[in-house]
């Protein structure tokens, strides 16, 4: 395996293309967006490199999703990349976190209710069409806790897995699936705490965050069966591991830690098959490029500004 180097970045030179490059490749309508049950050593970082800066597409195509925020409230946009003209899809509610199905047609979101603020517990599971349509209320999901994606599709777009407070066995955040075919609803692994899902490319394994002990939660990163069996823990590092991420080919999962004591976060991946991990410097919220070949992160080297790096 290659490693995926980080470096001592040039904020100035890579601030200028990076940022339209994720929008453009990473976050596109138009493109779908066995482990090891022991602990894996925290390992050395790689040698440092430069990125290097790639030519940007000239012309982006596609949408872009996003969240804009008000004084209660928070709706979901959809911004054309074609002609630069956003599109408001939500009204008048706390939106948060959307997710674009497979095939770019429906946007799955979170929403709840601004007269309960964001630590409400009865927010909902929505699904809306691209263009602002058929808006639906599909599952409750109660309250979320986490700072990264609380839901994600399954590749075949039949079922959606989401982080949920409201579960029937005592766990205080788990994770639940849809089917939505039959609205049919399944809490996968009981028992077992839950957060941030994602799923593997062919729909067959769940990666998410998860911990052993209730009073003294240290979030790792776990694998289960998409029909939420066979838990096991596939790394482990200090500090909080979030945000899983799945590589195209579904041999290796990127994520990101944050360190309660206070260092910045840092990137990790592992390999699926038998969790070894491999540090990859500095950085938080990791999305791979649909060829596999590249990691777009954030990254703070200013006390001011957060800028977007690609590996």
């Amino acid at each position: 395996m290659k490693s995926l180097l980080k470096s001592e970045r040039n904020p100035t030179g890579h601030r200028r293309a990076f940022l339209a490059l994720l929008l453009a490749s990473l976050l596109l309508a138009t493109g779908a967006c066995g482990g090891a049950g022991e602990p894996s050593p925290t390992p050395t970082p790689s040698p440092d490199v430069s990125p290097t800066e790639r030519p940007l597409p000239t012309k982006p195509q596609g949408a872009l999703a996003f969240v804009a925020s008000g004084k209660a409230t928070s709706d979901i946009y959809v911004l054309d990349l074609e002609n630069g003209e956003p599109r408001r899809l939500t009204q008048d509610t706390i939106a948060h976190w959307p997710r674009w199905s497979p095939d770019g047609r429906r946007i799955a979101f979170l929403s709840l209710p601004p007269e309960e603020g964001i630590f409400s517990q009865n927010g909902q599971l929505m699904t809306i069409n691209a263009d602002g349509t058929e808006e639906q209320s599909i599952a409750l999901t109660g309250g979320t806790e986490t700072y990264a994606s609380v839901l994600d599709w399954s590749p075949d777009e039949t079922k959606i897995a989401w982080e949920t407070t409201h579960r029937s066995d005592n766990v205080r955040a788990g994770i639940n699936v849809i089917d939505l075919a039959t609205g049919e609803i399944e809490e996968l692994a009981p028992g077992h705490p839950g957060a941030m899902p994602a799923w593997s490319p062919d729909g067959s394994l769940i990666a998410f965050v998860s911990y052993e002990d209730e009073e003294k939660p240290d979030p790792d990163i776990y694998i289960m069966e998409a029909d939420g069996s066979n838990v096991r823990r596939l790394a482990r590092q200090e500090g909080d591991d979030v945000a899983p991420r799945w590589s195209p080919d579904g041999s290796q999962i990127v994520w990101w830690v944050r360190d309660k004591k206070g260092p910045p976060p840092h990137l990790f991946m592992a390999d699926v098959e038998d969790g070894k991990a491999e540090a990859l410097g500095t950085g938080s919220r990791p999305a791979w490029s649909p060829d596999g070949r590249r990691i777009a992160f954030m990254d703070q080297l200013e006390e001011s500004n957060v800028d977007i790096f690609v590996l």
